[in-house]
């Protein structure tokens, strides 16, 4: 028999399986479902990465622990949770040598017996620095460090803070791969699709860039009319930012997510907005997050170049895109999308943000319905034009991911309108009549709904959560009357269906983060305005050197609920 022939039934079976693979199967992106772990304590966390069953019993290894000394790892006891744990892995780390370098420039690692790296890791916490930190610089620096010593290389990078601002991330992604190391990372939750260094424009140091949010860039459009509160920026996204996911999921590591106990707390109402009808002493069904729905929804952690053309090939996210781009125009966003189009692939757009539409800038109340009246035209237009879009795409085209940011922008489109028609009702129907009954005398135990000594110049608002969805309003007395009852029962069913759908993930949080918009004066002057009277419980959540780190809130919205993911 020849050589030939006797090759051919292996070059047959080889065919069949090509012919079996399915098509893209090796294209498939890489998401940070692949490499999260939720609901880690430190001590756990540190247990897990000190084992050295990765590496192999017995092996020798290198582990070296790169610490971001912050005074959020300070206040979380970082440096007595290493001392336990170190303790705790006693015998098993006789073939581990342990080191730990400082995130700060020029830092050089220290190592040693298992006493004189704690006391490293003590002295770096001693006095931490509010400041940003280039973690991925100090990547680079570490996994330099690490080639050519012996045995496994693994490092551990240690960052409650400063994963959101990026100097070179595939520079650290290259720097890993060269030096045949695994990167771990224990950090904190991210916002979701986190908007808040393009919202608020903060400076970050030169040669870093500011991202935030879980995804490779901002996936959700924010900033709409009438909401004083980003959703995104206080919902938890259950992933790490982008680039320490990327980190880990390129080079064989873990994301060890930092739960300190206190996140899971519910909170119906967030920076600036209330809740109606509760205390907040409840978890609504379907809040808490669970991890088998998260890991459908993962974020890509590709390269960024890569991941913006995944996306750029998605219905759902050009749908939502042009959404986006055309309720910028209006003016019913203030955000511009993260992303622009070239030719038939998308880039990276430039970092900053519009203008709404003006309304509420004067007392013509005539004047502010008809302009509001019109927008909630554009508005509908461009949300049935999203709708219509979602429902034309194939159920086996277009990411479950890319799918839930395009029914969360519907929602919010929806949302817009409604609170725009609220306004138009409430400038007929309510300021006119608060205006005028300003100059009317009360009698005891009545009062004035605008006190004397202030003088109104224009119209604001406050916001109300929609965490008990919208049915509950419709108890309430409104403007608009029966034509404004009439669009809250037909959004209900909608807001409803869509909260079901994303139960238990960071979507479902965003939509009941939103709110109804309540109306009242702004003005000049030393007296109040009353319009109802509420509950007083708003709460407020407020590289390389040099530049403040402004404080932000925790990422808290609606941890995972241990029983149900089993990561606890």
């Amino acid at each position: 028999m020849s050589r030939l022939r006797r090759l051919t039934p292996v070059l047959l079976c080889a065919l069949a399986l090509i012919v079996a693979t399915p098509a893209g199967a090796a294209d498939d992106p890489q998401t940070a479902a692949e490499c999260t772990l939720r609901g880690r304590s430190l001590d756990r966390s540190l247990d897990e990465v000190l084992s050295p069953a990765r590496a192999g019993a017995g092996k020798p290894r290198v582990l070296l622990f790169v610490i971001d000394a912050s005074p959020a790892l300070k206040a979380a006891g970082f440096a007595r949770s290493f001392r336990r744990a170190v303790k705790r892995a006693g015998a098993k780390l006789d073939t581990t040598t342990l080191a730990v370098l400082n995130v700060k420039p020029k830092a050089r690692p220290v190592t040693g017996d298992s006493a004189a790296v704690s006391a490293a890791v003590d002295s770096q916490l001693t006095a931490p620095r509010r400041q940003f930190s280039d973690v991925y610089n100090a990547t680079r620096r570490g996994a330099k460090w690490l080639a050519g010593k012996r045995g496994a290389r693994e490092l551990v990078l240690v960052t409650l803070e400063n994963g959101d601002v990026e100097s070179d991330v595939e520079a650290a992604v290259s720097a890993l791969r060269k030096s045949k190391v695994s990167a771990s990372v224990i950090g904190a939750q991210a916002f979701l699709s986190d908007t808040y260094w393009r919202a608020h424009a903060t400076d970050v140091p030169r040669g870093m860039d500011a991202h935030g949010g879980e995804a490779a860039f901002t996936e959700l459009p924010w900033g709409f009319l009438f909401q004083n509160a980003v959703a995104n920026e206080h919902t938890g996204s259950g992933f790490a930012t982008y680039g320490l996911s990327r980190l880990a999921a390129t080079s064989g590591g873990r994301v060890y997510l930092f739960d300190d106990g206190k996140s899971r707390a519910h909170k119906c109402a967030v920076q600036f907005t209330t809740c109606a009808f509760c205390a907040e002493d409840h978890l609504p069904e379907g809040t808490a997050y669970q991890t088998g729905r998260l890991e459908g929804l993962a974020p890509v952690v590709d390269a960024r170049r890569s991941a913006l053309a995944v996306v750029g090939r998605d219905p759902y996210f050009l749908a939502t895109l042009r959404a986006w781009e055309e309720a910028a125009d209006a003016g019913l966003v203030r955000s511009i999308p993260s992303v622009k189009r070239s030719g038939s692939t998308l880039k990276l757009g430039r970092a900053g943000f519009g203008s709404t539409a003006e309304l509420g800038q004067t007392l013509s109340f005539d004047r502010e319905a008809s302009k509001a009246k019109d927008l909630a035209k554009t508005c509908d237009a461009i949300a049935k034009r999203l709708r219509k879009a979602i429902d034309a795409v194939p159920d086996a085209e277009g990411a479950p991911r890319m799918r839930a940011n395009a029914d969360t922008a519907y929602a919010l489109l929806r949302i817009t309108r409604v609170n725009l028609l609220g306004f138009a009702a409430w400038c007929r129907e309510i300021g006119p009549s608060m205006l005028k009954s300003a100059t009317r005398p009360y009698d005891y135990p009545e009062s004035s709904p605008v006190s004397r000594g202030f003088r109104p110049t224009g119209i604001s608002f406050s916001g109300r959560s929609l965490c008990h969805g919208v049915r509950p309003f419709l108890r309430m007395r409104l403007a608009g009357g029966d034509a404004f009852r009439a669009e809250l029962e037909a959004l209900a069913p909608e807001l409803d269906e869509l909260m079901e759908r994303y139960a238990n993930t960071p979507y479902g949080m965003a939509i009941r983060r939103s709110t109804l918009a309540r109306f009242n004066f702004v003005g000049v002057g030393t007296g109040t305005i009353v319009t109802e009277r509420e509950r007083p419980d708003e709460e407020s959540d407020d590289t390389t050197t040099g530049t403040d780190r402004p404080e932000r809130g925790s990422a808290d919205g609606g941890g995972d609920d241990g029983p149900s993911t089993g990561d606890k």
